[in-house]
């Protein structure tokens, strides 16, 4: 008799084992690998349970739910590709307790601390739902904040600049900035060589490119344009802040061209 409870007992563990994910639940959130390279996982909702409900969930579904932990390597913005309309992302700290971020779709994470361990909860209301997604984080870069501008020099030769906005977190808007979501930006420092124009070429787009005087408080913009743009009447000796923008679900590896032009001698008709 006592085999055959055993056995029974035996049955009810697998079928147990075999019905649930092992990580239904954050306490046995699947650790992924190094987020240095892009690292692909499954995601089978078909077993899958509801925990709670995030911010961003409607408590009226049953939202199943499965758990992943990561640790950044470094300070930087970690990027998840792979999810649609359906599907929920919520971002929790290092001890699952609050809540950083919850959206649906594709999400882009910014300023996140090197050496932090977080936890990624991916949810849906639908049944039977499976998705493979990608996970990847990328560096903050050195010119993220504007008093850490690049310098650009030699402007009246063309110039060309490269990027990665995968790379940049978001820091102070300009008037054409993208307002539909997150925007991140890159900064760059040049002082104007002549009385003239700065026309940028081949920017992305749905990039932004914006002028300013100066960083922080009490700066002025001068201009901001979507993808290439001219910018007129800047005063020669005098020093601007170049911003590069891009929504930040958008963010990608861009490179562009800037120079700068002299006003012409004839440029009025009085000369």
């Amino acid at each position: 008799m006592s085999r055959i409870v055993v056995l029974i007992f035996s049955l009810l563990l697998t079928e147990i084992s075999l019905s649930q994910p092992i990580n239904d639940s954050c306490h046995h959130a699947i650790v992924l690998g190094d987020l240095t390279t892009k690292q692909f996982f499954s995601a089978d909702y078909s077993q899958a349970t509801e925990s709670l409900d995030a911010s961003c969930e409607s408590i009226n579904n049953v939202n199943r739910d499965l758990w992943y932990a990561f640790t950044m390597p470094f300070t930087g913005n970690v990027e998840l590709d792979g999810l649609s309309g359906i599907d929920r992302a919520t971002l929790f700290d290092q001890g699952g307790g609050t809540e950083l971020s919850c959206a649906a779709g594709d999400q882009f994470y910014q300023g996140l601390s090197a050496g932090v361990s977080y936890l990624l909860r991916l949810s849906t209301a639908q049944p039977n739902r499976v998705i493979n997604p990608e996970i990847i984080a990328h560096i903050l870069a050195a010119n993220d904040e504007c008093n850490a501008a690049f310098a650009i020099t030699d402007l009246a030769n063309e110039q060309t600049i490269q990027l990665d906005s995968r790379n940049a977190t978001f820091s102070s808007g300009l008037s054409c900035d993208f307002s539909g979501g997150a925007n991140v930006d890159l900064w760059y420092v040049f002082t104007m060589p002549f009385d003239g124009r700065l026309i940028t070429e081949g920017v992305y787009s749905v990039a932004r490119v914006g002028l300013v005087d100066g960083c922080g408080v009490g700066a002025v913009e001068i201009a901001c344009n979507q993808g290439g743009a001219y910018f007129e009447n800047l005063v020669g000796g005098q020093l601007y802040y170049l911003r590069y923008a891009m929504p930040a679900i958008l963010a990608v590896p861009d490179a562009f061209t800037l120079q700068a032009f002299s006003i012409a001698s004839n440029d009025d008709c009085t000369a």
